[in-house]
């Protein structure tokens, strides 16, 4: 009996842990995948930074889709710097397209924001001077002279980063493998104890007492 208590008392901690953990882990994440899903939601407003390269992405793509949101894209939907696009989204109800390195070096450790998985627009940054400029050839060096030197390497390094896995913020339903555990743990813990009660039982019988108050004996004849 004790051992059938003590089990009702860590099945009961076992399943309230496993309540309280789901309920306080946060709230699901919204079902956004792409940029057609943000932009089929009304209640987020989609936007970039102001004089970016994005405006002719999508001014001039012959997209179907990105000429769709370019055409709703309002003045005010534009933010003046990515740090102010990113306060609108930690704000709420804002998605902002973003340099995914800028995003993951400085907001990759915060949970209350996340990224899309689908990436659009790759653009790469050059120098651009005349064919027959003078300075090619010291640039060309220069590039050279950095790359054999490590500073490449350790330009990377510094930019480097660990970032928080913020999977945990997704609610997950109790399975019934969870809620069945501690119930399978009470119903062995009591089998065991009617087995040890069997052999009690079986190997030490009880005897029933007899009072001798009253026992008168029988004389022999």
């Amino acid at each position: 009996m004790l051992t059938a208590l003590l089990l009702q008392v860590i099945s009961l901690a076992y399943y309230t842990s496993n309540m309280v953990t789901a309920l306080t882990i946060g709230p699901p994440l919204p079902q956004l995948h792409d940029l057609r899903d943000v932009h089929n939601d009304p209640s987020f407003t989609f936007g970039f930074v102001k004089g970016t390269a994005n405006t002719a992405d999508f001014r001039d793509s012959k997209n179907p889709l990105f000429q769709d949101v370019w055409r709703n894209i309002a003045e005010e939907d534009l933010s003046a710097s990515a740090s102010a696009g990113m306060e609108r989204v930690q704000e709420g109800d804002y998605a902002l397209m973003l340099w995914e390195l800028f995003f993951d070096i400085n907001y990759g450790h915060d949970c209350r924001v996340f990224l899309l998985p689908a990436r659009y627009f790759p653009t790469y940054t050059s120098f651009a001077m005349p064919r027959d400029s003078p300075l090619v050839p010291l640039m060309n060096k220069l590039i050279l002279d950095i790359a054999s030197s490590g500073l490449l390497r350790k330009w990377w390094l510094e930019l480097s980063f660990t970032a928080t896995d913020c999977s945990a913020i997704d609610t997950a339903p109790i399975e019934l493998q969870t809620v069945l555990t501690p119930f399978l743990l009470l119903g062995f813990g009591v089998l065991g104890s009617l087995g040890i009660l069997v052999a009690e039982r079986s190997f030490c019988p009880i005897r029933m007492p007899v009072s001798l108050k009253n026992y008168k004996p029988v004389p022999k004849a």
